[in-house]
């Protein structure tokens, strides 16, 4: 409870300061997010379209050899002592790097790993995003699974409804409506 005595509300959104300064895992996986989540969709879901998603595909992503060289290179910018480097031939991730500093230095390692190696996925947490060829996605619906791109840009509300004021076809919020725009009961 806050000194006011009303409870605060968790934080959405990017990590603030106080989770800035914990540890970020940044993992390649051995089998690859998008084929992951096309075949749930196929199980839970059985359909032509479902079923094309997984056809002739490898689940498996293949970490070149190249890939520890690029690694190496790129974790080693960082501070020493700020990052471990764990490399694995069976479990879930193919490799897994903690980085021990702010949410920007390891977003900005992530993105360089996943540019350099384009046909890679990547998973940062916290929070959950996926990465490939430098861009970020996350899971969409709890149904409708699949990747969308984001960039992490969480707006309040009542500052997206300000930009929407700027556009002619933008949909006023509920409680601002006239009785001319309240759609019909």
């Amino acid at each position: 409870m806050s000194p006011s005595g009303r409870r605060r509300r968790p934080s959405r959104g990017r990590p603030n300061a106080a989770v800035a300064s914990s540890t970020f895992v940044i993992a390649c996986p051995r089998v690859s997010p998008q084929w992951e989540l096309a075949a749930t969709l196929a199980l839970v879901k059985p359909k032509p379209y479902t079923k094309s998603a997984l056809g002739g595909r490898d689940p498996f992503q293949r970490f070149g050899r190249a890939g520890r060289k690029i690694v190496a290179e790129l974790t080693g910018e960082l501070p020493e002592g700020s990052w471990s480097l764990t490399y694995s031939t069976g479990g879930e991730h193919i490799l897994q790097i903690e980085v021990n500093d702010t949410w920007g230095v390891a977003r900005g390692l992530a993105l360089r790993l996943s540019r350099a190696m384009p046909e890679l996925w990547f998973t940062l947490t916290p929070p959950a995003s996926y990465l490939r060829d430098g861009e970020f996605y996350r899971r969409c619906g709890k149904y409708k699974l699949e990747l969308v791109r984001t960039n992490h840009t969480r707006l309040r509300r009542s500052i997206r409804f300000g930009f929407l004021k700027d556009v002619d076809h933008a949909i006023a919020p509920a409680r601002n409506r006239t009785g001319q725009d309240a759609p019909a009961q």
